[in-house]
Parts: C-alpha cells; sequence; structure tokens
C-alpha cells in the first residue's frame, strides 16, 4: 500500500509540473502572439471582424473535388463520362470501332 500511495504522489508532483510547463509555453506563444499584432497594427477587434466575416485561415488539406457534369453518355446503358480523367471502356471500344466521341456528346 505504502508503494502505491507514494507512487500517486510522485505521479500527482509529475502532473504539476507538466502543468506548470505547458503554462509557461502558452505564456510565450501568446507573447509572441501580441507582439505580432502589435508589429502589424492588428487589434483583437479587427480579429473578432475577420472571425465574423469569414476569413479562414489556410488549411493544409487540398480543397474538396468539385462534381463535373458529364459530358458524353452511352446509348444503351446511359453510362456517363465528364471528359476528364481515364476515358471508359465502352468510349475507348466505341472509338477502336470507327466511331467518334462526338457520336456521344450530351446535348448541352
Amino acid at each position: 500500500m505504502r508503494n502505491e500511495h507514494a507512487l500517486e504522489d510522485r505521479i500527482k508532483r509529475v502532473n504539476r509540473q507538466l502543468d506548470d510547463l505547458r503554462a509557461q509555453k502558452r505564456a510565450v506563444v501568446i507573447r509572441q502572439i501580441l507582439a505580432q499584432l502589435k508589429k502589424n497594427g492588428i487589434t483583437l477587434k479587427d480579429l473578432k471582424e475577420a472571425r465574423a466575416a469569414g476569413i479562414k485561415s489556410q488549411s493544409k488539406s487540398a480543397p474538396g473535388k468539385r462534381m463535373v457534369a458529364p459530358k458524353y453518355r452511352h446509348p444503351d446503358t446511359g453510362e456517363t463520362w465528364s471528359g476528364r480523367g481515364r476515358a471508359p471502356r465502352w468510349l475507348v471500344a466505341a472509338e477502336l470501332g470507327g466511331a467518334s466521341r462526338n457520336d456521344y456528346l450530351i446535348p448541352a
């Protein structure tokens, strides 16, 4: 039991030290941010207005893919192709058979 209490006390001490270290790091970062804001003439009001206006920070992920309207349609199966990327097998086969892509265009 005694070892258990000693370990619990040690864990509490280490957790307090960890919390203190995190608070110190956070304070440094906050000071740096405030210095940058002051250097660039940006106020907290400016930040609030920018947030309200929907200004977003640059995201690291790629933007979402946009849906593109189909450009070609297979007359029998109704399969479609947007004209982007690799041509579907049915269109490649039709072209090898002498057909033109224009034969499969969807009227605008």
